[in-house]
């Protein structure tokens, strides 16, 4: 079930078929080294001009020890692909078993590289027109702050927001209409709950299309008084 292929970054990796057996596909894992093996799936090409795979796929990869090495459920757009991690013995064999349903493309291939601490792996679809910045943190540690802080000497130093932004922020993903916006909003403050932002996110455009417009029927004013 397994076979040599060409794995991610062009170095010798392992590819479990695409047997399309009621959403599922299965193999035989055998690490050659002990240690954190990093495992990636690619649903779509990364030559497709469109940005992820689509909604409503659920994608899941299972070893037979009990280690779950990704799991994804079918709640938003799934990325083009998706990565995970697990941990294996050298000289073991290992059942690994990919579940897929929803995916246009059927069953995707499923890619493994072995422990390589060194090893860094950078993938775009606008490959050639992209420049990569890597900054490793280790003048403050390593440590986040440290990354942040390299990162900052290279884009300069961003203003505070305001300090609204660091209230509370409701969402509950869209409101269909203004009206049940501002029924939120008045309802925190009838019950003296403190609220900073409401997020709308998406839908306010209603039947004009995909954004930025809003749909006068849905928002008739967008900036009201508070």
């Amino acid at each position: 079930m397994l076979e040599r292929a060409q794995s991610v970054g062009g170095d010798p990796g392992l590819c479990i078929e695409a047997l399309a057996i009621a959403g599922q596909a299965g193999g035989s894992f055998e690490p050659l080294e002990s240690g954190v093996h990093d495992f990636y799936v690619e649903l779509n090409s990364l030559s497709s001009l469109s940005f992820g795979a689509g909604f409503g796929i659920t994608l899941k990869l299972e070893a037979d020890d009990g280690q779950v090495l990704l799991d994804w459920e079918a709640l938003t757009n799934l990325p083009n692909g998706i990565s995970g991690r697990g941990v294996f013995e050298a000289g073991k064999t290992y059942n690994l078993t990919l579940t897929c349903k929803g995916n246009k493309g059927g069953m995707p291939a499923v890619y493994a590289r072995g422990p390589d601490k060194d090893g860094v792996t950078i993938m775009s679809m606008e490959a050639e027109i992209v420049d990569y910045w890597f900054v490793n943190g280790k003048s403050a540690g390593p440590t986040l702050d440290g990354a942040i802080q390299g990162y900052r000497a290279i884009t300069g130093s961003a203003p505070m927001y305001g300090k609204w932004a660091y209230g509370f922020w409701q969402c509950k993903e869209h409101y269909q209409y203004q009206k049940d916006l501002l029924a939120a909003a008045h309802g925190y403050r009838n019950r003296s709950i403190p609220v900073d932002s409401i997020v709308q996110d998406w839908h306010y455009w209603g039947n004009l299309g995909w954004g930025p417009h809003w749909d006068l029927s849905y928002y008739p004013d967008p900036n009201p008084d508070p």
